[in-house]
């Protein structure tokens, strides 16, 4: 049984040094592609994982309202630490 995030894989939490770089370079485009379209307003981000899109919102969209919900607590450790 895996008790680590940083040892899973999956498509949904990418993670340096886990993750390929090709499935990296394509989340993180996919990233992008909804900054793009976000304007101002209120986010509700659920299963966060370790806040990393809620730091790209916060740094391109400085005044919306975010709100990040991560039910694994080593992710959202991560979130809260800012890792």
């Amino acid at each position: 049984m895996v008790t680590s995030t940083k040892s899973r894989l999956t498509g949904e939490r990418p993670q340096q040094g886990v993750t390929p770089d090709s499935l990296l370079a394509l989340h993180e485009a996919g990233y992008r592609a909804v900054l793009d379209r976000i304007g101002q307003g209120r986010i509700l981000d659920v299963g966060c994982g370790s806040g990393a899109f809620g730091r790209l919102l916060r740094a391109r969209h400085h005044g919306m309202e975010l709100w990040e919900i991560e039910p694994d607590p080593v992710s959202a450790r991560a979130a809260e630490d800012g890792i």
